[in-house]
């Protein structure tokens, strides 16, 4: 069987093939006395092809609507199909782009950096801490002067170290986090400082006794009665330590403490015994002596 039509000889009724003129069995003519086979021994076949053209047209089509899209995407996957990458903008970072790049434009890049060269990207100070740091500005060609600003001076403070350094100074007043920014012209970069309170108490390394008058005296002379308060200075002044006083000479002077930190205490003249009394004030092995004379001239005032 085939696609080519097959006719039957009318003289010796055999089949053969319908682009002969002749039966190639008995010589007849096909024009005269041949007639065609029926197409029912050609429908298999002719229905094979027709599913074999429409598989063919469907993979055609489905292979040019895969190549146009393909033709359609920007490269680098870039959505906008301009082949540049966003940029993402992170704390810390330099929103006009790295710092180092060297490219040929004009557009300010800045970077902040310790003293040691390396980079801030967040800060954590104590409170009355301070921190130097630089800003690094490129290319060169920019000679605009960076503007340092704190969202919120009440806890961080930034000024320049000196008037003609390009460090500034960073120094935590409060507790609480502030964003610092740096601007040169229309380029800026961004970094966090937390200021954290000191729990630490640092030792003293300075001890001074004040008299409520505010005079600072080793050595004076309480009559009979007369009472006097003392209050203990430290430095430095963030010091914690509790100081310890002592009392040579009850009998010739009282002391009495007037508060649980022992800054402040009260000493009273009780008569003349003898040796003057000696009152010791001792913080962190520091300590600060007073002579205390007495008389028994009663106090009047």
């Amino acid at each position: 069987m085939g696609l080519i039509p097959q006719t039957k000889c009318s003289r010796c009724d055999r089949t053969y093939s319908g682009l002969r003129s002749r039966c190639p069995y008995c010589g007849a003519h096909r024009g005269r006395r041949g007639k065609r086979v029926s197409d029912g021994n050609n429908a298999t076949w002719k229905l094979i092809i027709g599913i074999l053209l429409i598989v063919v047209l469907i993979t055609a089509v489905v292979v040019i609507l895969v190549t146009g899209a393909n033709e359609k995407t920007p490269p680098d996957g870039n959505p906008s199909g301009s082949g540049t990458p966003s940029i993402d903008h992170e704390q810390g970072k330099n929103p006009t782009g790295d710092p180092t790049d060297n490219s040929d434009d004009n557009t300010p890049r800045i970077s902040v950096t310790n003293p040691d060269g390396t980079p801030v990207t967040s800060l954590t100070l104590k409170v009355g801490g301070t921190a130097d740091l630089t800003a690094v500005v490129t290319p060169d060609t920019v000679t605009a002067a960076p503007t340092w600003t704190s969202s919120d001076p009440a806890i961080v403070t930034v000024a320049p170290s000196s008037d003609t350094s390009d460090v500034y100074k960073v120094t935590g007043v409060a507790k609480g986090t502030v964003t610092v920014t740096v601007t040169v012209e229309d380029a800026k970069y961004e970094f966090t400082v937390t200021v954290e309170e000191d729990t630490s108490s640092p030792t003293a390394t300075a001890v001074v006794v004040r008299t409520q008058y505010g005079s600072v005296l080793d050595d004076l002379t309480l009559r009979l009665g007369e009472q006097l308060e003392l209050t203990v200075e430290l430095t430095p002044s963030t010091c914690k330590s509790t100081p310890q006083w002592t009392n040579d000479h009850e009998e010739a002077c009282q002391l009495v403490l007037l508060d649980e930190t022992g800054m402040r205490v009260r000493i009273t003249g009780m008569g003349d015994f003898g040796p003057p009394a000696v009152i010791t004030c001792t913080v962190d092995g520091i300590e600060f002596k007073i002579t205390v004379h007495t008389n028994n001239v009663p106090f009047n005032g």
